[in-house]
Order: structure tokens, then sequence, then C-alpha cells
């Protein structure tokens, strides 16, 4: 499904795709889209984002990151 986001303190409009239908699990990949694809690891998080699907507001979700350190040894 196609869904476009903005993010609280962000300048812009974005358009990603998800499998999901579930307005929190789309804001999971809306910032997951924004990590890799919009700079978002250079914003302090979590961010608030707001969903939007067929230009209605979906509501907007706080997103935060949860991060696994692995250390290995090669």
């Amino acid at each position: 499904m196609y869904f476009e986001y903005t993010v609280e303190g962000v300048k812009g409009k974005y358009e990603s795709h998800t499998l999901y239908f579930a307005p929190d699990s789309i804001a999971e990949d809306a910032a997951e889209d924004f990590w890799h694809s919009h700079g978002g690891c250079d914003h302090e998080w979590p961010l608030n984002f707001t969903i939007l699907i067929g230009g209605e507001d979906e509501g907007t979700y706080s997103v935060d990151i949860v991060q696994t350190i692995t250390f290995s040894v090669q």
C-alpha cells in the first residue's frame, strides 16, 4: 500500500510503500524509510510521524529506535 508521511520538525512530505494496514505498523515502516533514505540517522529520536493514506491523516505516532550493539572478533 502506498502512503505518505511527515516528520515533526522536518520540512517536507515523504512517500513510501508498506505491506501493513494498521497505522502504527505503517509508522514503523515510515521510520525505517526515513532512517535509510532521508537522513534519519542525523536526527535525535524519538520522532513523531504523521501517517497520510489517500491524503487522509491517520494519526501521529512517536517512534523510537531500538538498537542492538554487537561486537565480533574476526
